[in-house]
């Protein structure tokens, strides 16, 4: 008697074991699969399924035909959205590497706007809103350096450093070994304010200045005010103005990407509201 039960028990474990089994790794897969991708989920819901056809073939409610039918159905579309699920992740890699590649180029674009703007500034006291006056700036005029023998800003720890950064140059054997009180003394100190054409010293082309700028990009003059990959169509947006902060009249400056490969996230640097020039690309 208590054969036959055993064995009974046996026939109905075995009869259930692999629909039982496809059903339980199923829904735990569904349960855990919360944060993972589109593909883990899939496959829950394609082992979930065959699991539930089995099941209800063994319990006779369909012939072993519409089982199979049902199972290779099952398995043809999962196998669809898999394949679904595999492009969506193929296109938004791609998606994100182009626009790397866009918005390297927009980011350099803004910020060789940005250093052609402060400079003018610095010497006329306002920004241009005319990209041909910025052009015609940048081939044609000139900005003053100042030059000193013997003095050495504070705020400049050596004085090789001094003279790389132009703010001093090398001091005449008249002067050397002498302090600092003593060539004040002598008279000798100098100061010399030269001009030094923008395009020379902004927008130089040699390697060195090549390395800083994003991805080794050159400066293109006559592409200044053009959106990279617009195909020459799109200009940058360029507003400026005068505010007032605190009863005193300040330029400020607003430059935009006007044709943006994401709607949602469009570069722009400066601001019309506030004396900044920061980019939204969150580093200078």
């Amino acid at each position: 008697m208590n054969d036959d039960i055993f064995d009974k028990i046996k026939q109905v474990i075995g009869k259930y074991l692999f629909s039982g089994l496809l059903i339980l790794i199923g829904s735990i897969i569904l349960i855990i699969s919360g944060g993972q991708n589109g593909l883990f989920k899939i496959g829950g819901v394609a082992i979930l399924g065959i699991g539930l056809v089995s099941l209800v073939f063994v319990l006779d409610f369909i012939n072993k035909t519409i089982a199979l039918i049902l199972m290779v159905v099952f398995l043809g579309a999962s196998a669809v959205f898999a394949y679904i699920d595999v492009r969506s992740i193929s296109e938004t890699i791609e998606y994100r590497e182009k626009k790397a590649i866009i918005y390297a180029d927009v980011i350099q674009r803004l910020k060789d706007i940005r250093t052609a703007e402060k400079a003018y500034k610095n010497k006329y006291g306002e920004y241009t809103s005319d990209y041909d006056r910025l052009v015609n700036f940048i081939t044609s005029d000139s900005i003053p350096k100042i030059k000193s023998y013997g003095m050495r800003p504070d705020t400049i720890d050596t004085d090789a450093e001094a003279i790389h950064l132009g703010v001093m140059i090398s001091m005449p054997d008249s002067l050397r070994g002498l302090s600092d009180e003593e060539i004040k003394a002598s008279g000798l100190v100098i100061r010399d304010t030269s001009y030094i054409p923008v395009m020379t010293d902004l927008f130089p082309n040699d390697s060195m200045a090549l390395a800083e700028r994003v991805n080794n990009l050159p400066f293109i003059l006559d592409s200044l005010a053009i959106v990279p990959f617009s195909n020459g169509k799109s200009k940058f947006t360029l507003a400026t103005d005068m505010i007032d902060v605190s009863g005193v009249k300040r330029p400020v400056i607003k430059v935009q990407d006007s044709r943006p490969f994401d709607p949602t996230d469009t570069l722009f640097f400066g601001s019309l509201q506030e004396t900044n020039t920061n980019g939204s690309w969150g580093s200078e």
